[in-house]
């Protein structure tokens, strides 16, 4: 519909940019014309359009319990969200996952924007640390807390693309991650991240793990094909509490501005 606000981005899933429809017309075999506010470059016709108005913003979720889960507690997959003060605890795989789930194509939505993950307690959760996809690995847990896109060939997107990727503006601050058996946080295939007060507390309890370029899930707090990424005032205790880890050949303007140990 005219003034609807949409986001554009190519087939990997990198952010071409925004732009809101002016005019909008059906033509006489079916198909759309849409008229755009401001040109979008690199436009193909394998490129993906959602339209921010119908796909799930603008939510809370706050003050729950999650415990025994198979599954995930959280998957958010929709822009302008606030996930704050829940409890999640004994789940089988990662108990939050953001961005883009695309494993039964074409179900994919356009990623997580603007969305703010506070205070919340993560413990005892994860099969293994190693990754679901590398043979000899029964299950994965990338990160307690993960960003990422899940391509529709069954791996998390570590294709080593320049692209901004479309999960943007997100705000991990004053959560608690203990007892898990790999990182507390992973953030791969996101741009314009905060992860502050963060206290992590005996992660990598397992000796599973891989590697990400220069990157790998031993560490506590992962950071792969990412772009504009600032950890501050993280506490991590434990024997096996990795440090930051970060992949050099797929991230930039990555920050670490303190750790505590």
């Amino acid at each position: 519909s005219v003034g609807d606000p949409l986001m554009f981005s190519n087939s990997a899933w990198g952010l071409l940019g925004y732009a809101t429809a002016t005019q909008v017309s059906t033509n006489a075999d079916g198909s759309v014309s849409v008229t755009l506010s401001e040109e979008i470059p690199h436009l193909a016709t394998d490129s993906w359009q959602a339209d921010l108005n119908f796909m799930g913003p603008r939510w809370i979720i706050r003050n729950n319990v999650f415990h025994n889960g198979l599954g995930r507690a959280v998957l958010p997959q929709s822009p302008y969200g606030l996930l704050e003060n829940n409890v999640m605890g004994d789940m089988f795989h990662y108990p939050i996952f953001i961005g883009i789930l695309q494993d039964v194509p074409p179900s994919a939505t356009p990623g997580v924007q603007d969305l703010q993950v506070l205070n919340n307690q993560i413990s005892t959760s994860g099969a293994k640390a190693g990754s679901a996809f590398i043979p000899g690995q029964v299950s994965g847990l990338p990160g307690a807390i993960l960003i990422g896109t899940w391509l529709n060939n069954g791996l998390f997107d570590e294709s080593g693309s320049t692209d901004v990727p479309v999960n943007q503006d997100i705000v991990l601050s004053g959560n608690t991650v203990r007892d898990v058996s790999g990182p507390a946080v992973f953030i791969g295939s996101a741009s314009k991240v905060l992860v502050s007060g963060t206290q992590v507390e005996d992660s990598n309890r397992r000796a599973e793990h891989y590697f990400l370029g220069t990157a790998s899930t031993q560490g506590s707090i992962v950071v792969s094909q990412s772009h504009d990424v600032t950890i501050a005032g993280t506490e991590m205790t434990g024997a096996k509490t990795g440090p930051v880890s970060i992949d050099r050949h797929s991230t930039s303007e990555i920050k670490v501005q303190k750790r505590d140990r």
